[in-house]
């Protein structure tokens, strides 16, 4: 049986400045947090780790899927360094600063 450990994503030549992105748009606990891998535990238990592309480590970017609830069109977080890529009817898609994709789907009621 497998069973997810981590979300792993791209996090440039220094991982703590994504490490910072992702802790105050998500909380969470920080467990490590230096330029080639940090990882964040989230308040769920699930972890996000950040990595600098390196021989050992060909981390590349990678994508996170987050549902938005309410009426709200834009999340408020964009403003933290993200980037539309693309929206349609169904969903957003955003770039981090480190080319990571952010899926937005509407919350379903």
């Amino acid at each position: 049986m497998l069973d997810l450990y981590a979300f792993n994503l791209a996090g440039g030549e220094d991982a703590t400045q994504a490490l910072s992105l992702y802790s105050k748009l998500l909380g969470g606990e920080v467990l490590v947090a230096s330029p080639p891998h940090s990882e964040l535990q989230l308040p769920k238990g699930q972890k996000i780790i950040f990595s600098r592309p390196s021989a050992n480590c060909p981390v590349s970017p990678g994508t996170l899927t987050l549902s938005l609830s309410g009426e709200e069109k834009e999340p408020d977080w964009v403003s933290l360094g993200f980037t539309l890529e693309s929206r349609t009817e169904k969903y957003a898609s955003y770039l981090d600063p480190w080319k990571n994709r952010v899926w937005v789907y509407p919350e379903k009621n």
